[in-house]
């Protein structure tokens, strides 16, 4: 994840805790504190860099499989690209698929604020 997205900082600020430089470790485990469950919508792909522009080649994840048996109500997705590859590669899922403004600082047209408030929101809603 690039250094300058906003994902962790959000997601920290939701859980009470500052993730921005915690380890992979940590963060797993205040996630799982908040029952918050983490997934990327593509198993596979090729991609130059991380812009989702040069993704090809892609093998969406089977989210049908993934929830399987768990008590997850909603999936939030980081952005138009993460959305699009989750619902339109998941017809079988009946769980809302929602689409969130994307927290890469390619999105810089949206201010952390506006952000930050809508994730939060989201984040919030049980």
């Amino acid at each position: 994840m690039h250094p300058s997205n906003r994902f962790w900082r959000i997601t920290g600020k939701f859980c009470g805790v500052d993730l921005t430089l915690a380890d992979e470790h940590q963060k797993r485990n205040v996630l799982l504190s908040k029952n918050i469950a983490l997934y990327d919508a593509v198993c596979e792909c090729d991609i130059l860099g991380s812009l989702d522009s040069s993704v090809k080649n892609i093998v969406p994840t089977d989210v049908a499989a993934l929830i399987s048996g768990s008590k997850i109500q909603k999936i939030l997705c980081n952005g138009a690209t993460a959305y699009k590859t989750a619902a339109e590669n998941n017809p079988s899922v009946k769980l809302p698929f929602i689409k969130l403004p994307s927290t890469s600082p390619r999105n810089a047209g949206m201010q952390t604020d506006w952000l930050e408030l809508i994730w939060l929101n989201e984040l919030g809603k049980q």
